[in-house]
């Protein structure tokens, strides 16, 4: 998960830490201790779509790049 932020940058990696808390409501019928359920789905949605929106995957904004010459 942490080999995107050179890519992306901090601000958009951590916009995939929300889908942590989506795999394990995924996972957790499959380990035999919870249900994916409406509230599962509408939630995992509700990420989804925060994480493309924020990421610009949706065409909201082009990626941005920041240049720093913080040279100490």
């Amino acid at each position: 998960m942490f080999g995107i932020e050179p890519l992306q940058g901090a601000e958009r990696a951590t916009l995939f830490s929300g889908l942590i808390p989506v795999a394990a409501a995924m996972t957790a019928p499959l380990v035999g201790t919870g249900t994916y359920g409406a509230a599962q789905i509408a939630g995992s949605v509700l990420v989804g779509a925060g994480v493309g929106l924020g990421s610009g995957v949706f065409g909201g904004r082009a990626p941005r790049r920041v240049s720093c010459s913080c040279r100490g």
